[in-house]
């Protein structure tokens, strides 16, 4: 009889249960949280892969494994490398796996970003969400894309959750519990400072904390002598963390960085202590306005400007969606009123703004004191992120200035906006994305092996002020290597874009001498391959020193290199395709390209027939180039060897300008 109840109750158990979570305001906060920011980073998260300093840990990791990884990373942050062996074992060259890895660690911080804030101001739910929803699309930074930033959410992780257990902690009254707490607080702490040094302003944070819970949760009777001594009694373990770590990082760790050598910096400001401190003062100021305000304005407006009708179109959907979702928790959270107009809240939106402004102020001090600035629209956007905590508690606390029938609007356009943003900064992503595998996926179809010891100089065409571009020597000889010598423990290909360096270089016939971190090169200037590729139109194109042909959108710096590309660099031989489809998705679909770079490779081996035969295989497709001068090596075939089989190729419908720049070479 009992089981035959038990079982006429479930349905209505099962009922219920629904009903509690349909009522649940932090199930709908946490849901509200992860689709904005599904909106804001996932939606381009397939067509996206790695960039910058990804590709120089990456060959590390798989060239030297372990003690390579340890080895580059002692350089600076020991600690770290620790950090990226595991990743590195985890991942591998995943492209796909670690842009999903990187982003769920982000959104793994601003969860516990907001489960801290909900154990300092549980019944604050409108002003946690929209602090957590700050944290998570915070248009300032515009870098998530890079793999390599997983590292910093996985420090800003650390430290939500260190600053949860410290808030538990001070309001718990058992004894046993706020001692672990504590400990785990501590230890935390230690790790997240360890990890990356100049997020040691957070600490400011934490102890602003815990001052307002002292402040505003014990007695009112409680003296203010007595609250000092409280508030300086429970901060003194985590005061005493961070002064062992200061003492080991000035006094015992020796790094040769400047960014990161502490003895050098605090000589700068013996030297010069007047001007270090006005110059510390100003950068104070400036940068604490670019993150808390000109970060909501700047990058949306450079995003906007610089896409398509039909992008912004795009973009906005997700942005429109985003903002619909906060309204439609804002109308439920309605139903369930939170002070607004009484003292309370006047009192707690006070301390609020005293809280974020001096923890923004205290995070950005240490980035500035290693002679680094915020500046949004560039790679230094990093450096908002030791203060996007603080920022996210200062912009809410400004928003709540507002009237309460304002709020909700206002947080809506903010976040409708701040996702539109990052939606078209992910498309400036995928378009870099999209440049890097047809480079790669062509150049090993037109180049099966490049002999070691050679120089990969790439030009970019029709680059505009707002593309993602190649800025460092291994985002070129990073993936040259791993696909070329997988198992070389040091790099046989150097790699570089073309620049003011590489001109020097090729004008004074010098060897390109290059090191980093224990890796470096010198490679002669005469074994140079010199690769261009156009953002909008055309294939990759391997110059042939000896031939000038150029693509019909050369401009002139390609022209005045062009002669120095050694194609007899390239030979016969196999690249690790296996590698290139890990780093870069699987082959393309053989268009027009692969048919032109495996003639101009038959070319270069004097290898006619085989050009003919790519040439029928492409017509017979209907494939022909959008740059005339890819005719070259199928023009040279049936024009200059085959004169006979010219009238079976549609060179012939070619203008005589165009022909006439194809003529017969030899």
């Amino acid at each position: 009889m009992a089981s035959t109840n038990s079982a006429v109750r479930s349905p209505n158990w099962t009922i219920n249960r629904l009903r509690s979570l349909r009522d649940c305001e932090a199930c709908r906060s946490i849901a509200l949280i992860v689709l904005v920011t599904v909106l804001a980073h996932a939606l381009l998260i397939r067509q996206i892969g790695a960039y910058w300093d990804d590709w120089f840990y990456g060959w590390v990791a798989h060239a030297q494994g372990t003690e390579g990884l340890l080895n580059v990373l002692a350089y600076d942050r020991p600690v770290q490398g620790w950090v990226m062996v595991f990743n590195y074992t985890l991942l591998d060259h995943h492209t796909q796996w670690w842009q999903v890895y990187t982003l769920a660690i982000r959104l793994l911080s601003v969860l516990a970003f907001w489960w801290a804030l909900r154990g300092l101001w549980p019944d604050r739910r409108l002003a946690t969400t929209a602090m957590a929803l700050v944290f998570a699309i915070y248009p300032g930074f515009l870098q998530q894309p890079i793999l390599i930033y997983h590292y910093h959410f996985t420090v800003l992780t650390i430290f939500a959750l260190s600053l949860g257990a410290t808030i538990r902690a001070e309001q718990s009254g058992q004894r046993t519990r706020r001692l672990v707490l504590t400990v785990f607080a501590a230890l935390s702490g230690l790790l997240y400072l360890l990890l990356l040094e100049h997020f040691i302003g957070l600490e400011a944070l934490r102890l602003m904390i815990i001052w307002y819970i002292v402040v505003r949760f014990q007695p009112d009777t409680m003296p203010r002598r007595a609250q000092m001594m409280w508030i300086a009694r429970h901060w003194l373990i985590y005061l005493a963390v961070s002064t062992v770590f200061l003492c080991w990082r000035f006094f015992i760790y020796d790094s040769p960085r400047d960014a990161t050598d502490m003895s050098l910096l605090l000589q700068r400001f013996a030297d010069e202590p007047g001007f270090m401190v006005m110059r510390l003062s100003v950068g104070l100021i400036r940068d604490s306005l670019s993150s808390v305000l000109l970060a909501w304005f700047a990058p949306a407006n450079a995003q906007f400007s610089a896409a398509t009708t039909v992008g912004f179109a795009l973009a906005l959907g997700p942005g429109m969606v985003g903002a619909g979702l906060l309204l439609w928790y804002y109308r439920w959270l309605k139903r369930r009123p939170e002070f607004n107009g009484d003292r309370e809240f006047l009192v707690w939106r006070k301390d609020t703004l005293l809280i974020g402004i001096f923890g923004v102020l205290a995070a950005l001090v240490p980035v500035l004191f290693s002679d680094r600035h915020v500046r949004l629209l560039d790679s230094y956007d990093r450096y908002t992120l030791p203060a996007l905590a603080a920022i996210s508690l200062l912009t809410v606390a400004l928003l709540f200035i507002l009237r309460p029938s304002l709020r909700p609007w206002v947080l809506a356009l903010m976040v409708g906006l701040s996702i539109t943003t990052h939606v078209l900064n992910a498309e400036r992503y995928r378009a870099a994305w999209q440049l890097q595998r047809n480079l790669w996926w062509q150049l090993s179809w037109r180049a099966p092996l490049i002999e070691p010891d050679t120089a990969l100089i790439v030009h970019v065409l029709d680059e505009a002020p707002a593309d993602v571009v190649v800025i460092n020597p291994y985002e070129i000889w990073g993936p040259a290597n791993l696909i070329y010598y997988p198992e070389a423990k040091q790099p046989p290909l150097f790699g570089m874009r073309l620049n003011q360096s590489a001109f020097d270089t090729f004008e004074q016939g010098q060897a390109f001498d290059w090191s980093l971190r224990g890796v470096s090169f010198e490679v002669e200037s005469a074994d140079t391959l010199i690769l261009s590729i156009s953002r909008k139109s055309g294939c990759l194109h391997v110059l042939d020193g000896s031939r000038l042909g150029l693509p019909a959108r050369a401009d002139g710096d390609l022209w005045a290199v062009a002669a120095y590309s050694n194609i007899s660099r390239i030979r016969e031989g196999r690249h690790n395709v296996d590698m290139l489809t890990s780093l870069f998705g699987d082959e393309p679909s053989h268009s027009w390209c692969y048919y032109f770079q495996k003639a101009e490779f038959a070319r270069q081996q004097g290898n006619w027939t085989e050009v003919m035969r790519l040439g029928e295989e492409a017509r017979a497709q209907g494939l022909e180039p959008q740059d005339h001068s890819e005719w070259r090596p199928f023009f040279e075939a049936y024009v200059c060897r085959f004169i006979d089989h010219v009238e079976n190729y549609p060179i012939l419908s070619l203008s005589p300008e165009a022909r006439h720049k194809l003529a017969c070479v030899g």
